[in-house]
């Protein structure tokens, strides 16, 4: 969050190529989470303002949560401007001082109010009985009020020694914490390290090794409510999982400064490591208020406060279904899967669009094909946490009928303009590299840009039937819904598989084995002559490659699938096989969405290229002949109007 005190000393270090990195990379993740942070906590606030029923305790808690995370997020914008500027704060010093007082305080009221709704959930199910009367509604505003004035106090230090300044080796107007001596910067270190990390993860530890513990026991297990209090406890152990995740290395930082500060750590390549590290761990531990909206479902977290006594109706027997190690795999495995293909997809595919979108030139038709991929990719991405959230609620979906159609229908058309994007790509390089003169009328920007068009137009069409018989279903009238498709007739869903098995694989892998079948002939005769060929020989092989390992196993199920309803196959012995193996097999096939970024950009020359002009780019616009004083803009008084005189411009 600006320059950290050690920058100080960064005064006598050169910059490394890092930072050069850092300036591109840290302003795209910051503003995925800012959007992400946004939009997440605006919906949970919108369920809570909207919901005609008086606020629980829980629901007070986490409408607290949500609204902390949501400033924090509003803040992000300033330091997305900022990193990108080098530092270069351009919003005064009061703004200075209020965005960082804004952070920290929403920063410490997320963590408590974290910790908060973990120990309320071990008091429920613990002690339900004695801690009833404390759990008012009047008690949990009271807990609320205490701990945004806490977090208030403990933010004080961001308003009174946050300043701008000056520097000119940095030649940027930063915004930064100017303490009045060391022992100011120790104390900070310590009280954030106490107060954000070591005293919630061992509560929240503490809360849900004995929610665990309470869950096991045997009358428990046979009362109504064990399966939403065992959800509530793997929603816990999720919470715990992700903000450790999300802020230990942040507080290992702070652990390495509080050393460099001692002297046990010191030189330029550690003044350079935390001062790059503090920038990327932080932003990186406020990524958590931007996943705690998908975590923390309000809908689903507002539960009951006391557990049904034991002779209390049975859980219903759909849910005995799930009650298989099979499926205990589904829900170990496949949320965390997501999460993680998630953020690695989107970090990916943003990152590729904003150097497409900050170069200079105008787009080639190579980068159409491949922006347009990284759109498609970035959108079925932005969608999956949903369904992560849903599988972690035993496939009841939360979220209403509307987003069970959009989502879903998202997902549908973007995997299809994904997919034939990926095919574009691969007959845009068999165009270039074996039909070189006779198909160049074919490879112009106008017609790429039709071809583009026409996918989202085929995807669309694709994900319509998605968006139509998506639907709600009620579960034994329990007012529980799964998300599922509804098709009027037997024969529709046989039609839809086998549409996904041609149109969605086979005429996909067809076209991209053609391609690389003949550019790996085109290439032989020169496979060892040229080192920039033999690369390109191997990138064919691995595009294949990728696609088949991501892409087959879903329709090998979806084929077995079609075998069950033509009873070529008995579906009785299959049937659990099927189901588990799609589960599985679906991920499996959206990870190429992930991995795409990776194999067809990030990992040519080309591409690394087009960063390293925007990096010289940016150096050349800052590290201009003038002296820093001549960067300014003077104002001169003409006809009583100000007007800024630039002295150097540069095209």
């Amino acid at each position: 969050m600006g320059f950290n005190t050690s920058a100080l000393d960064l005064t006598e270090c050169e910059q490394t190529e890092a930072w050069d990195w850092l300036y591109l990379m840290q302003p795209a993740f910051m503003s995925v989470i800012c959007v992400l942070g946004l939009l997440g906590n605006a919906f949970v606030l919108c369920v809570f303002c909207f919901h005609r029923c008086t606020c629980s305790v829980a629901d007070i808690y986490l409408g607290n949560l949500a609204a902390a995370d949501f400033l924090l997020a509003c803040c992000l914008p300033f330091w997305v401007i900022t990193v990108t500027r080098r530092f270069n704060w351009t919003f005064g010093e009061p703004m200075c001082r209020l965005v960082s007082i804004v952070i920290a305080m929403n920063h410490n009221c997320s963590i408590m109010f974290l910790s908060l709704v973990s120990l309320d959930r071990y008091l429920v199910l613990t002690r339900p009985v004695s801690v009833a009367r404390f759990r008012a509604v009047c008690r949990a505003k009271l807990a609320c009020l205490v701990i945004w004035v806490a977090s208030f106090l403990l933010s004080l230090p961001a308003l009174l020694f946050r300043s701008v300044k000056f520097f000119p080796e940095f030649d940027a107007e930063a915004c930064f914490i100017d303490y009045p001596h060391g022992a100011w910067r120790l104390r900070y270190n310590m009280t954030v390290s106490v107060v954000g990390f070591l005293i919630p993860v061992p509560l929240v530890s503490f809360c849900s090794y004995h929610i665990i513990r309470v869950l096991k026991d045997r009358r428990v297990r046979r009362s109504s409510s064990f399966r939403s209090e065992r959800r509530a406890a793997l929603l816990v152990l999720v919470v715990l999982a992700v903000f450790v995740l999300c802020w230990l290395p942040y507080h290992v930082f702070i652990f390495l400064d509080t050393l460099y500060y001692f002297g046990v750590v010191c030189g330029c390549v550690w003044i350079d490591g935390l001062d790059i590290g503090n920038q990327l761990s932080t932003y990186m531990g406020y990524s958590n208020s931007s996943l705690n909206p998908f975590l923390m479902q309000p809908e689903q977290l507002v539960l009951s406060p006391t557990l049904q006594p034991s002779d209390a109706n049975v859980t219903p027997p759909y849910l005995d279904y799930f009650n298989t190690t099979e499926w205990r795999l589904v829900y170990t495995i496949i949320p965390p899967y997501i999460f993680i293909v998630c953020l690695t997809g989107i970090l990916g595919n943003t990152f590729v669009l904003l150097v497409f979108l900050l170069q200079r030139s105008r787009w080639t038709v190579p980068e159409i094909y491949l922006g347009n991929l990284a759109l498609a990719d970035l959108v079925v991405l932005v969608c999956l946490p949903f369904w992560a959230m849903n599988i972690l609620n035993y496939f009841m979906w939360p979220y209403g009928e509307f987003l069970c159609k959009v989502v879903n229908m998202s997902i549908i058309v973007n995997m299809y303009t994904s997919i034939y994007m990926l095919v574009m790509v691969n007959v845009d390089r068999y165009l270039a590299l074996v039909l070189t003169m006779k198909a160049r009328w074919l490879r112009r920007k106008r017609y790429a840009k039709v071809f583009c068009l026409s996918l989202w137009l085929f995807g669309l069409g694709m994900g319509v039937p998605t968006g139509i018989f998506r639907t709600l279903h009620d579960i034994s009238g329990r007012q529980e819904f799964n998300c599922v498709l509804h098709y009027p007739y037997d024969s529709w869903r046989i039609v839809h598989h086998i549409q996904l098995n041609v149109l969605g694989f086979a005429l996909p892998l067809l076209a991209i084995t053609f391609c690389c079948v003949n550019i790996l002939r085109a290439l032989r005769g020169r496979y060892w002559e040229d080192r920039s060929d033999k690369k390109a020989t191997v990138l064919v092989c691995a595009v294949t490659l990728l696609f088949l390992i991501c892409w087959g196993p879903l329709h090998v199920v979806t084929f077995m699938d079609i075998l069950c309803d033509f009873q070529v196959l008995d579906e009785e012995k299959w049937f659990h096989v099927l189901d588990i193996g799609a589960q599985f097999s679906v991920y499996a096939a959206l990870s190429n969405s992930c991995l795409n970024p990776l194999l067809y950009v990030c990992s040519g020359n080309y591409f690394r290229r087009k960063v390293s002009s925007i990096y010289n780019r940016r150096k050349q616009s800052n590290a201009s002949d003038v002296t820093a004083m001549q960067r300014t803009v003077l104002t001169t008084t003409t006809s009583n109007q100000i007007k800024p005189v630039v002295l150097d411009e540069k095209d």
